[in-house]
């Protein structure tokens, strides 16, 4: 006999607590923060933050699509991801506060897919590349 349960039951949310695998479509896409403690990298649509000693991982959420780039700036105090999208959308570019895991800005400045991105060596500025569709 099969148990349903009722549409209106009250059913917890599911919280990702961790993955294994890595999609390795970003060149580059796997990273290491300068505290040499922990690992950034894209998976589908978030970037996992993983502890290299203990395993544990938080997750950057906040990307419409596949990610297609990470880079962390030269202090460790922010990630920037870029993201694929459908030609002729804007593809997004988020800003992460490292420390505190929270996105901080999204830019959306390129069509099709942010190419590649990097951070000043003060963290004062970051660079974008957009993809073949987007010519900036």
């Amino acid at each position: 006999m099969e148990k349903r349960i009722s549409p209106d039951a009250d059913v917890a949310d599911l919280e990702l607590e961790a993955v294994i695998g890595f999609n390795g479509h970003g060149p580059t896409g796997l990273k290491c923060h300068p505290d040499q403690e922990h690992l950034v990298f894209p998976l589908g649509w978030t970037a996992p933050i993983q502890a290299i000693n203990t395993q544990e991982q938080n997750f950057l959420h906040g990307h419409g699509n596949n990610i297609s780039c990470v880079t962390i700036s030269k202090s460790g105090t922010y990630v920037a991801s870029g993201q694929v999208t459908f030609m002729g959308f804007k593809a997004d570019i988020i800003l992460w506060d490292y420390k505190e895991r929270e996105l901080i800005a999204r830019l959306s400045l390129h069509k099709g897919k942010i190419e590649d991105l990097t951070f000043s060596l003060n963290d004062l500025y970051l660079v974008s590349l957009g993809g073949p569709d987007d010519g900036k």
